[in-house]
């Protein structure tokens, strides 16, 4: 069972990778052009994913986007899945996974503009690893 949770948490933060290299193009280019609106919407976009539990945006380019995560104010009853990690908060299933991004404009590579923090949860692995062996 710890074999297949770590490889669990290894193919899911193999995902968030894959994901978050699809986007850093554009968030780049969004952060340099201080487009709070355009940054603000791809945060929230990647916070949909339902592999990913928190996003957190670190730069000296000043903007006000918000946060996102789990046990924020906007949770829903409809939400099941944030509603379920919410609950854990006093368990093992609240710790947190972290996976820093450097943002870098296409332009010059040696510049980098922030950093994405993008965050996976105990409780999601270990649904991926249950669901396993439910199969």
């Amino acid at each position: 069972m710890c074999t297949k949770y770590k490889n669990e948490l290894d193919n899911l933060q193999k995902e968030i990778h894959t994901t978050v290299q699809l986007v850093l193009p554009t968030l780049a280019a969004t952060l340099w052009n201080v487009d709070a609106g355009g940054v603000k919407t791809i945060i929230q976009s990647l916070s949909q994913n339902s592999t990913i539990a928190g996003v957190r945006l670190e730069s000296d380019i000043p903007m006000m986007i918000g946060s996102v995560s789990p046990n924020s104010s906007d949770i829903t009853k409809h939400d099941s899945k944030k509603l379920d990690v919410a609950d854990q908060r006093n368990s093992v299933f609240n710790r947190l996974y972290e996976q820093s991004f450097p943002i870098q404009r296409e332009a010059s590579k040696d510049e980098v503009l922030g950093t994405l923090k993008v965050y996976s949860s105990a409780y999601t692995v270990w649904i991926r690893t249950r669901n396993v062996f439910s199969l």
